[in-house]
């Protein structure tokens, strides 16, 4: 004959019943604090990171960095989330250093966000790391020259990179659509004729671009110079002399451009 469990009175559990562990609140309140948030979704990415293992996935492109500390990198740039990844830049250490890919996409959408400052930390940080290029150097310069009133930053930037050594063409002919975009045709013409490179055909098509609306003589000298240097403008640089011109009023000379 079979003997029945006796039931149990409501809210008791019974001895033979595993023990429950008891939950526990968080002992840390939440707070909102700006730096506590990033660090927060810093360690968050390093965990999915270190959980996601893909054995078929190509490797990483060379300057991406093969480090867990730079595929975190790249990751949080990927989101968007330019705190956390200004966090872990600035946070980096041998034998970690900052990988010149994802760095040079941070100072691009930083630059992209007027984050202008934020963006010349990150190239500090990977100047001291040894790891900058040109590509980030310039792309910080194009930062300050589309900015407006922030000329003078771009200036700094290429006194700096000049002294070093580091600065190329490609800086030099940025600044130069800067002044030429803020109307500062005496200092892109200046700069352009102290350069230490030849001046190439963007460079000059630029400058001629700006004189055309302003000082037209002094760029259809340009155009000669241009053409006799084996240094022609392109096509499209020759409309927009032609299209200038005949706004001007100056049917005749948009002839002679012609011919």
């Amino acid at each position: 004959m079979k003997m029945r469990r006796p039931a149990l009175a409501a809210g008791t559990t019974s001895p033979l019943s595993p023990p429950t562990a008891a939950v526990s609140a968080h002992p840390f309140p939440p707070t909102n604090h700006k730096l506590h948030r990033a660090r927060i979704r810093l360690s968050s990415s390093a965990a999915a990171t270190s959980r996601w293992v893909n054995p078929r996935a190509p490797p990483p492109r060379r300057g991406a960095g093969g480090s867990g500390a730079n595929q975190r990198l790249h990751h949080l740039v990927h989101l968007g989330d330019l705190d956390a990844a200004l966090l872990l830049v600035e946070s980096m250490r041998d034998p970690e250093r900052p990988a010149v890919v994802p760095c040079t996409l941070l100072i691009k959408k930083l630059c992209a966000a007027g984050r202008l400052d934020d963006a010349e930390r990150v190239l500090g940080a990977s100047e001291r790391a040894g790891t900058a290029d040109a590509v980030a150097r310039n792309t910080l310069v194009a930062g300050y020259c589309r900015s407006g009133g922030r000329l003078a930053d771009a200036e700094r930037m290429l006194a700096s990179f000049a002294a070093s050594g580091s600065a190329d063409v490609v800086t030099y002919n940025t600044l130069v659509a800067g002044y030429c975009r803020e109307g500062r045709l005496n200092d892109a013409r200046r700069l352009v004729a102290d350069m230490p490179f030849a001046p190439n055909s963007y460079a000059n098509s630029t400058l001629l671009k700006g004189l055309c609306n302003e000082e037209w003589d002094d760029a259809e000298e340009l155009l000669s110079e241009m053409i006799w240097s084996g240094c022609p403008p392109n096509d499209l640089t020759f409309s927009m002399i032609i299209h200038s011109l005949c706004q001007n009023g100056l049917v005749d000379r948009a002839m002679g451009v012609l011919d």
